[in-house]
């Protein structure tokens, strides 16, 4: 067969499907060609197949491939007819010609053909054509199974037998068209999603700096001799915090905290609990207040299947104190000089952000502790990290880690690496967040930060206050928050805030649990003891029909920059022998007893601790003096 019948494209010629394509010869003119008979067949019947009616739509470029003459000028009359403009090729070398210089809406590819056949043709032409989908239908005159079947495997999308039918092509060609339709709307989605994502990644970088900002200032205020921390995020934006605030009395506040799920919704939950914990802490406010804001806060703004869990911490290295809240994260650990566990804080409490404030319990746990004691907390990514075999990382793991007798190396980098030996070192799956605060003599002294210095700005002054609470008050709201602000804005006491708190808080909960509502701290000590004592308490709280407490604050001047701060509560119900109490906890209590210690606390917070009225009434006085 001649090349004199072929098609020649040029990238001109292909710029715009409604542009007409004037047939053209290699080497001859353009009015007539050549047939494989050698007969002269008329352009026009080229052009109109015989009917002379344009088309009513333009549906694209259909480039024809067959070394038959004949059979080009049939096939390229219907496809005019159809609506395309057309495009011919004699050979498969010429095909992939034309399809490098112009990508055709649809190809009508011959099988057997010289130089290069419609099989390799189609291979070469899928090569080429990688961003677009262009239907391949494969013309023959060959019945034969396997060949049309290999059309199939070689890219093809279908195939008609010759000689034509004008009505089937014209089925298979609308057919084709929904094809061409449907991958056309998939690339516009694309091409809007990959639009979509490139918004997305610039917006994540914006947010991924803020987000390093507050990482920063996390590293900064963590970055200190008795502090080892450790996050390993899944992505840059995550809901895991591990946070750290000095207040205006010396003390420190920690958080070690989770946010369901990762990236950005996570990171934003989590930006808005390192400034409330930041600002309030700086401010001097006790870890239960900090609990309330924050999960006031964070049940307001997140979705019903979001919510924060957090460990928070309050080290006052002057009472020989640690005060801890755990909502919904793993056991947290206190130990002595020698690895022993003394405390074991277990989750009581639900994570923050599901329940509001009323029904929130924001009760803290105190345990005392000693120079060289030390704290840990970690997020569920330790204990749930997986091995291989699929075997979780678990508690005792960690426990043994934690315990483990002269062990070289700081607490954090043996967690960090037994986990990365559980897992194989393979990526781990799940955010990891790790904090091990050792707790220092006093005599190291405490650095506040430089912009919030211990001062009273207020001169001590005579005053008194007195409140009475009934049932309806104590079962759906916590008065405490709103009592400790108006002390310490009266006096300007901001700087005792946390140990006033603590004071008040044991003393409110005594004459609720134990006077109101006849709770036996000795429940605690039971095996779930906790879960116990805190359904009691629920229970007893929601029958509570008659009683009060009353609450009554006295403050009097004993210098020019101190004073004394007396706390009375007293309650209408069952009282108890406090010398009893006191004989039983004895100089020498431990952190590991979960009753009395309370008690235990106040007395060392405070000047002096009595009892009245058959143990129904508490006086506590708080001696306080400020420096600078």
């Amino acid at each position: 067969m001649t090349n004199d019948v072929a098609r020649t494209v040029s990238a001109g010629s292909c710029a715009s499907a409604s542009e007409s394509v004037d047939d053209a010869t290699v080497g001859k003119g353009a009015d007539r060609r050549a047939d494989a008979g050698g007969e002269m067949i008329d352009a026009a019947t080229d052009r109109d197949a015989g009917t002379g009616t344009p088309p009513a739509v333009q549906r694209g470029l259909a480039l024809v491939v067959d070394d038959d003459g004949t059979n080009r000028v049939i096939l390229s009359g219907l496809m005019r007819r159809l609506g395309f403009e057309v495009v011919q090729a004699t050979d498969g070398h010429e095909a992939v010609s034309a399809v490098s210089d112009c990508v055709p809406d649809i190809i009508l590819m011959d099988i057997m053909m010289p130089r290069m056949d419609g099989y390799e043709a189609t291979r070469r032409i899928r090569g080429i054509i990688v961003d677009k989908y262009v239907p391949i239908l494969f013309h023959t005159a060959i019945d034969d199974r396997r060949l049309l079947v290999r059309c199939i495997e070689v890219g093809g999308d279908d195939f008609f037998l010759k000689p034509y039918d004008p009505q089937l092509l014209e089925a298979k060609l609308v057919a084709v068209q929904r094809n061409i339709d449907l991958h056309g709307r998939l690339r516009e989605n694309r091409d809007e999603l990959a639009r979509y994502h490139a918004r997305q990644e610039a917006d994540m970088r914006v947010a991924a700096s803020i987000y390093s900002t507050i990482s920063n200032r996390q590293s900064e205020a963590l970055a200190q001799q008795d502090v080892r921390m450790h996050l390993e995020p899944v992505e840059a934006m995550n809901g895991d915090l591990v946070l750290a605030c000095t207040t205006p009395n010396g003390n420190r506040h920690f958080l070690v905290g989770d946010c369901t799920g990762h990236g950005l919704p996570a990171a934003l939950s989590a930006l808005k609990v390192s400034d409330i914990f930041y600002a309030m802490s700086a401010k001097g406010f006790a870890i239960a207040e900090i609990i309330a804001e924050l999960n006031a806060k964070l049940a307001m703004v997140m979705p019903v299947d979001r919510f924060f869990a957090a460990c928070l911490m309050a080290l006052d290295h002057t009472a020989e104190v640690l005060t801890i809240w755990n909502g919904g994260m793993p056991d947290a650990y206190v130990q002595d000089p020698e690895m022993r566990i003394v405390a074991d804080v277990r989750s009581q409490n639900l994570p923050l952000g599901i329940i509001d404030n009323a029904r929130m319990d924001s009760k803290v746990e105190t345990i005392p502790i000693k120079p060289g004691y030390s704290f840990f907390a970690c997020s569920d990514g330790v204990v749930e990290a997986h091995s291989e075999s699929g075997e979780m990382f678990g508690t005792e793991r960690l426990l043994r880690v934690l315990q483990a007798p002269d062990s070289a190396g700081d607490v954090v980098t043996r967690v960090r690496a037994a986990l990365a030996a559980h897992t194989g070192y393979r990526p781990i799956h799940d955010d990891v967040s790790l904090l091990h605060v050792v707790c220092r003599p006093v005599t190291e002294g405490v650095t506040s930060d430089d912009s919030i210095p211990l001062v009273i700005n207020k001169a001590p002054a005579t005053w008194s206050m007195r409140s009475e609470f009934d049932p309806d008050v104590i079962r759906f709201s916590d008065p405490l928050p709103t009592l400790i602000h108006y002390v310490t804005e009266i006096q300007g006491l901001q700087a005792f805030r946390q140990q006033i708190y603590t004071i008040l808080g044991e003393l409110f909960s005594n004459a609720v649990e134990h006077g109101l509502l006849g709770l036996d701290s000795s429940i605690k000590q039971e095996p779930a003891g906790f879960l116990k004592y805190y359904e009691r308490r629920e229970l007893g709280l929601a029958d509570l029909k008659s009683g009060s407490v009353r609450i009554g604050f006295a403050h009097q001047p004993t210098g020019a920059r101190s004073g004394e701060l007396t706390i009375e509560v007293s309650h209408s119900g069952r009282g108890f022998d406090p010398e009893a109490v006191f004989t039983n906890l004895g100089p020498s209590d431990d952190a590991r007893r979960f009753s009395g210690r309370g008690l235990t606390l106040i007395r060392a917070l405070a000047k002096s601790l009595e009892y009245a009225d058959g143990g129904c009434r508490a006086r506590v006085v708080y001696a306080w003096s400020a420096v600078g």
